[in-house]
């Protein structure tokens, strides 16, 4: 597993089984696979990023902060054969009033 950074740097981990988790100490993340298709990035107490997995990678899903506020990305068109960001949505503790940032939201 190569995961790119927001910073460009990339990490390499071994991608555990399903339930078990892996602590980096140097960068303060806990990366757990959650299931078959999808991994949970804890960065610290601060932040949680959702993976889920598309063909051979694992893309971003859920970000939600402490504070309760988080965005959702979909990735529900393809072009050449890869998924393609479509949606943005972001809410601030209550999940009934999220806000579209791109595309439309669907059912």
């Amino acid at each position: 597993l190569v995961f790119h950074d927001s910073d460009g740097r990339e990490h390499k981990y071994a991608l555990k089984p399903v339930g078990q988790a892996h602590y980096d100490a140097i960068e303060n993340l806990t990366l757990v696979r959650v299931t078959e298709n999808s991994l949970l990035l804890c960065r610290g107490f601060e932040r949680r990023e959702t993976y889920v997995r598309h063909g051979d990678r694992f893309l971003l899903a859920h970000i939600e902060l402490r504070n309760g506020a988080g965005v959702m990305l979909h990735h529900e068109y393809r072009h050449a054969d890869q998924p393609v960001l479509s949606d943005l949505i972001t809410y601030q503790g209550d999940l009934d009033n999220v806000h579209l940032h791109l595309g439309t939201m669907m059912d």
